[in-house]
């Protein structure tokens, strides 16, 4: 087991990178678009992001702590947002997700095996073993990603062709959203 669950947190690992990298894709006009009124925008989808990454943070000292415990999630889409909760830029969002992520991976590499056979029972999937858990996480993003560039389709119909420019005049580039 030991060496699927160090696939699975490298997988982990790497999933605020491969939001950064996806995100310099996209130009940053569309990341407000929303191909329907009732689904997400890129904007959203990162800002929700980091509030479930917090919610992540919590539920993953939960679960070591308190083996076979409810777990509490504090982020969940089903909740109504105010409408300032999405004032929060993507870029801020980008580094509580580093952050967290990273601090997250840290505590996982160092458990000792017999703690991923811990089971919690989870708000949406029951009783679940923590590695169980981790698989779902790690293909969070991924699975985020592909949403982002299903809008990306959407909105390059309706802007076909045209070479834009971020709100600052500058094109995406790396630098603009590189996260210490």
């Amino acid at each position: 087991m030991r060496e699927e669950v160090g696939r699975l947190l490298e997988s982990f690992r790497i999933g605020p990178s491969l939001l950064k990298a996806a995100l310099r894709q996209f130009p940053r006009q569309m990341w407000r678009y929303r191909p329907r009124p009732d689904r997400p925008s890129i904007h959203d989808m990162v800002v929700e992001l980091a509030e479930s990454e917090a919610s992540l943070y919590v539920m993953s000292r939960q679960w070591i702590i308190q083996p076979g415990a409810a777990l509490q999630e504090t982020a969940g889409r089903s909740r109504p947002r105010p409408s300032f909760f999405f004032d929060q830029t993507v870029l801020e969002s980008l580094k509580i997700i580093s952050h967290l992520r990273r601090s997250t991976y840290k505590l996982l590499c160092n458990l000792p095996d017999h703690c991923w056979d811990y089971t919690a029972v989870h708000p949406r999937d029951g009783s679940i073993a923590l590695n169980q858990w981790l698989m779902g996480q790690e293909r969070h993003i991924p699975a985020l990603v592909e949403q982002m560039r299903a809008n990306y389709d959407s909105w390059v119909k309706m802007h076909p062709a045209k070479k834009l420019k971020s709100s600052d005049g500058l094109e995406n580039s790396a630098e603009s959203l590189e996260v210490k």
